[in-house]
C-alpha cells in the first residue's frame, strides 16, 4: 500500500528515528533466520509435490508405451492364423443340407 499524505507527514514530524540497539538488531536476525526456516519448508515440500508429479507423469508415459507397444512377428502372425483357421463342421443341420431341393419353406 502507498503512504497516505497522513502517513509522510506523521514520520515527517517524527524528530527521533528508531535507534538501532542491538536487541533490535537481534529481533529482526531472528525473524529472518524464521522466515528463511519457513521458505525452505515450503520449498522442499513443493519439491516432494514435483517429484510426485514427474513420477506419475512417467508412470503414465510408461504405461502409454507399453499399452500400444506394436505386436511382435510372430504375434502378429498367430493372430492372423486364428483368424483364418475354419471353425470345425460338426455334424449338426447336416441331414437337412442333404435333404435341401432348393424351394423355400413357407
Amino acid at each position: 500500500a502507498l503512504p497516505t499524505s497522513e502517513d509522510t507527514n506523521q514520520s515527517s514530524e517524527r524528530k527521533t528515528p528508531t535507534a538501532l540497539t542491538p536487541e533490535l538488531i537481534e529481533s529482526v536476525k531472528e525473524e529472518v533466520d524464521d522466515i528463511c526456516k519457513e521458505a525452505e519448508i515450503i520449498a522442499a515440500e513443493r519439491a516432494e509435490s514435483v517429484e510426485g508429479m514427474v513420477a506419475g507423469v512417467h508412470q503414465v508415459v510408461v504405461e502409454a508405451k507399453e499399452s500400444t507397444a506394436l505386436p511382435s512377428v510372430s504375434e502378429s502372425v498367430q493372430a492372423v492364423r486364428g483368424s483364418v483357421t475354419h471353425p470345425s463342421v460338426s455334424d449338426a443341420g447336416a441331414e437337412d443340407v442333404d435333404n435341401y431341393d432348393g424351394k423355400e419353406e413357407v
